[in-house]
């Protein structure tokens, strides 16, 4: 049976994909805001998540070590998490990398699928919220960067 949560949550890929037009199930997106995820089942997912990590986590590296020799500062996934709370909602994401120096930011999502316009807009997305939140990158103005294994789409602010 399904938990209700004390009040709606949304990640931000939930509400990216309806923005784009990727999902037309406005239902599942509000079901999924109004639940916790554990307490429900899901269809099975037919992702090998196991090679996904991998490729993934290794793009990350890459991304990172490239900016780190730029002599950014960059922090990762679990790093960036947040919570936008708003009156009638929260907002959660996090995003893949943030990257900083000399007052600049930059906030990367790294994709190892299929493009997708929903991509470009979760960052821009990022790019709202993560100064809104986090203490540390208040004031940053952000500019952002989807990054594929053969594409790089930058976002400007």
């Amino acid at each position: 049976m399904a938990v209700k949560r004390q009040s709606p949550y949304i990640w931000v890929t939930w509400l990216t994909r309806l923005l784009v037009g990727e999902e037309c199930c406005e239902w599942a997106a509000w079901f999924k805001a109004q639940h916790e995820g554990s307490s429900y089942a899901k269809m099975p997912n037919s992702l090998n998540l196991p090679v996904w990590q991998m490729e993934h986590t290794t793009l990350i590296r890459e991304i990172r070590s490239k900016l780190e020799a730029e002599g950014k500062a960059v922090f990762t996934e679990g790093q960036n998490s947040f919570v936008l709370r708003g009156n009638s909602a929260s907002l959660g994401g996090k995003p893949d990398l943030i990257a900083t120096a000399d007052g600049k930011g930059l906030i990367i999502d790294a994709k190892t699928g299929k493009h997708s316009p929903a991509h470009h807009i979760q960052v821009m997305v990022y790019m709202y919220a993560v100064p809104r939140v986090l203490r540390q990158y208040k004031g940053i103005e952000f500019d952002g960067r989807v990054v594929y294994k053969d594409k790089v789409i930058d976002i400007h602010a």
